[in-house]
């Protein structure tokens, strides 16, 4: 009877220790990448930088290791945010081309005032000309 409650319990803790062992070699799987040479976490290998543009990678053309030539489309990256930019700037330009109408409506508007000061100051002096002959 002992011998069979001894083995059982080895049993059942060669069970627990297979079942803990499996459940380790599902978690590392999931949460890392292997290669021959590092291990790399797997959230951290979609973290890429590009030298002009940044953003979300929603789409990768190439793997680890495949040969590219320059020109290549190597990933994909969420337009959402240059699309908004690209809407801002456009607004951006409009409201500038509304200011700069509304500057050249003053500015008409001004030249158009100081055209008429400048024929009254003259008809002025040619008056105070004239009182000046006359005296």
């Amino acid at each position: 009877m002992k011998k069979k409650n001894i083995s059982v319990i080895i049993l059942i803790i060669f069970f627990i220790i297979l079942i803990f062992g499996a459940y380790k070699y599902i978690k590392f799987s999931n949460e890392y990448a292997t290669t021959d040479a590092v291990f790399i976490r797997s959230d951290k290998i979609a973290n890429l930088s590009f030298k002009r543009v940044e953003g979300k990678i929603v789409k990768l053309y190439v793997k680890e290791g495949d040969i590219v030539k320059k020109g290549d489309i190597l990933a994909e990256i969420d337009p959402v945010d240059y699309n908004l930019k690209l809407k801002q700037i456009i607004k951006n330009i409009e409201s500038y081309k509304n200011k700069r109408e509304r500057m050249l409506i003053q500015k008409n508007r001004i030249t158009g005032e100081l055209n008429i000061k400048k024929i009254k100051i003259r008809k002025n002096i040619d008056m105070l000309s004239e009182k000046l002959k006359s005296i």
